[in-house]
């Protein structure tokens, strides 16, 4: 007997899981571009502008590694 359920509800609920990370990863790529773009963040300012630069690309990258594992993980 197989271990894994193919229960249709289960596959709409892996499908919309890996659906949410994709938006997701989208959304830490986009905070990490605007933090490499700007020098605010929100309504506070950060304190110079390598702490806005090293901490988009360190968002950017976590994004970008958020994305890589949503799409190569299957849908089992």
């Amino acid at each position: 007997m197989s271990s894994q359920n193919s229960n249709p509800a289960s596959d709409n609920y892996t499908a919309i899981k890996k659906y949410i990370s994709i938006a997701m990863s989208a959304f830490y790529i986009f905070i990490g571009a605007m933090l490499l773009i700007t020098k605010h963040f929100g309504a506070s300012e950060l304190p110079n502008k390598a702490l806005s630069i090293g901490l988009g690309c360190l968002m950017a990258i976590y994004g970008g590694f958020r994305l890589y594992r949503a799409i190569k993980k299957p849908l089992s």
